[in-house]
């Protein structure tokens, strides 16, 4: 659980802004590895009825595998999405339907956890690749097209055409 202390921000006017930095979670993921031990930085904000946590844009680092390739690389996270509301008690604005964060009335602290986890997770590239101009592996033998052609043979079954048959299915005529 990652918290940060807004006691000071809840007695301040509203728009008053801190930059707190805290130390970034490691979450588990299948496809990414985030390297351990780094900080981002939180602005909090007051707000009529609580506080307003975002992530200010920043970069962190990780590790992934290569979609196209198979191979580890070092992967740079642009992060720049992300802002929660936490409040004390529900405002008059938030339908009980709705979810909404709390202010721990004791320590005076937000819990930050779920607000770095969805910034690290929604700023990720949509295709994990090495490079953009990775060529990927040679879908008959394997072999790494990066480094140079493979000797396979190229035939018209190896490109994939999902839609080749489409109008055969569909019972409609070429012409």
């Amino acid at each position: 659980m990652t918290t940060i202390s807004v006691g000071d921000l809840l007695h301040s006017d509203p728009g008053t802004k801190k930059v707190f930095k805290v130390d970034l979670p490691v979450f588990k993921d299948d496809e990414v590895t985030i390297q351990q031990g780094q900080e981002v930085e939180v602005e909090v904000y007051k707000i009529d009825e609580g506080v307003s946590a975002s992530l200010l844009p920043q970069a962190i680092k990780g590790k992934s595998r290569c979609n196209t390739c198979l191979k580890d690389f070092d992967l740079d996270i642009d992060l720049y999405l992300g802002e929660k509301q936490y409040y004390l008690k529900m405002p008059d604005s938030i339908t009980e339907d709705e979810e909404f964060n709390w202010i721990d009335k004791k320590s005076l602290e937000i819990d930050v956890t779920e607000l770095l986890r969805e910034g690290e997770f929604l700023n990720l590239p949509p295709v994990l690749k090495c490079s953009e101009e990775c060529k990927g592996i040679c879908s008959s033998c394997g072999e790494e097209l990066n480094k140079g052609d493979c000797e396979c043979e190229k035939s018209d079954s190896d490109t994939i055409k999902p839609f080749a048959n489409l109008k055969e299915m569909m019972g409609e005529d070429e012409n």
